[in-house]
């Protein structure tokens, strides 16, 4: 579990957790000593901590929404969250599956066109000039599959990256 609070979703502002009593007023941290009404905590977005213009930031130490929570880590795990990240995180890792799955298979065609132009060059009777086009031919879709199998890796670290991202 994250101490830190996420930016916020509409514009990167900073959010923080505010200490409260159990009907949401706000106290400082030294009301932990004899909480006389409970203790609750709540996200605060204000206008001094948020983007040139955030359509959810609230007027100075204004609570967020009007939910209290039981616990610090609640209040955390509330704001995190982000349904979207997961729906992205979803599509993302199901990409991630079909690009190593392409590049499997493209290994694995490789394979073949060498073994496939290793064979014509073991030919001891001499190689045809249809021959020596067709290996031509294969050796060009070797390095054009090497080519994409490289460019789906980058791809691969990109969605890597975005993933770590989203968390």
């Amino acid at each position: 579990m994250t101490e830190k609070l996420r930016p916020c979703p509409f514009c990167g502002g900073e959010a923080k957790i505010q200490l409260t009593d159990s009907e949401g007023n706000g106290k400082s941290e030294s009301y932990l000593e004899n909480p006389y009404s409970g203790v609750g905590y709540v996200i605060v977005h204000d206008l001094s901590n948020s983007g040139d213009y955030c359509p959810i930031a609230t007027d100075y130490d204004v609570v967020q929404g009007g939910n209290i929570y039981a616990s610090k880590e609640a209040a955390i795990n509330a704001w995190n969250r982000r349904d979207c990240n997961d729906i992205a995180e979803s599509r993302i890792e199901s990409t991630i599956d079909i690009i190593n799955e392409e590049i499997e298979v493209e290994k694995k065609q490789i394979k073949n066109y060498r073994n496939v132009i290793r064979t014509h060059l073991d030919r001891s009777d001499g190689l045809s000039e249809w021959h020596n086009d067709q290996i031509s031919y294969m050796n060009d879709i070797v390095n054009r599959k090497a080519l994409t199998i490289t460019l789906k890796e980058q791809i691969l670290n990109d969605l890597k990256w975005i993933m770590e991202g989203l968390r």
